[in-house]
């Protein structure tokens, strides 16, 4: 048997689809009797949104940059709540002047904050802040700054106010904001010890939140991906299904 991890967005989901030969490669790669998952920065809500649009075969889910899980029978695995509190102090610590909008994730939906309505997205999966801050159960927050340098001040700020406890990352404007030690190698490794899968995955992405498995794990990048990711993968494929076969050549 063997495991096989991809990302979403700009990996398995590249160009606003999700090419035949990939899709045919997934049915032929579990058909084989392996596993085949998806770990992606998006909710549960959003990412099941997009597997059903595209008919996409997989066995579990790693969401919200591993802070959740569920399997194939949509049974969570884990997950890791962030102390309500701490949330609502960093809520207080958002840069006003230059904050476009921000958010929060209770893992399967995300709830916004847009009083500018400076969001260009219809996305459905997303939910006014108050529906989702009233259960207190939170697994991060995202925000949406002016610039990418004020955004890439707030995650130093983030870092240091909250070292040890939370962790942030830039991504282009945005600042992603979760419990340190959560991503998609941590989840990948939680997921696997949760089933007993004594299995090494391969894995795929190409951004920066791919960089922790692509790294830990000897993955693979996208060849149209960012080069900080390419410089630590072992390969570079055009897409998953192109990774998918070369994965089943290997004995």
């Amino acid at each position: 048997m063997k495991l096989f991890v991809s990302d979403y967005d700009g990996t398995l989901h590249i160009d606003g689809t999700v090419d035949q030969e990939t899709l045919d490669a997934i049915d032929v790669f579990r058909a084989q009797g392996n596993l085949f998952g998806i770990a992606t920065g998006r909710s549960l809500s959003s990412i099941k949104n997009q597997i059903e649009i595209y008919q996409i075969p997989v066995d579990f889910i790693i969401s919200e940059n591993g802070a959740i899980a569920v399997d194939g029978n949509d049974k969570q695995v884990y997950f890791h709540k962030m102390p309500f509190t701490r949330v609502q102090e960093i809520i207080a610590d958002f840069p006003k002047d230059e904050l476009l909008y921000y958010g929060v994730s209770d893992g399967v939906v995300v709830g916004v904050h847009d009083e500018f309505n400076n969001r260009t997205s219809t996305d459905t999966t997303i939910v006014d802040i108050d529906d989702v801050m009233m259960h207190e159960k939170l697994v991060g927050l995202y925000a949406k700054l002016d610039t990418h340098a004020n955004a890439v001040q707030f995650t130093q700020f983030i870092n240091h106010k909250y070292e040890g406890e939370t962790c942030a990352f830039t991504w282009f404007q945005y600042v992603v904001i979760l419990n340190c030690g959560v991503s998609k190698h941590s989840g990948i490794d939680e997921y696997r010890k949760a089933k007993n899968l004594d299995l090494k995955p391969y894995v795929i992405g190409d951004s920066f939140n791919d960089i922790p498995m692509v790294k830990g794990f000897d993955g693979f990048a996208i060849c149209s991906g960012r080069e900080e990711v390419k410089e630590w993968a072992t390969m570079c494929f055009d897409n998953v299904g192109k990774a998918l076969k070369y994965v089943m050549s290997q004995d």
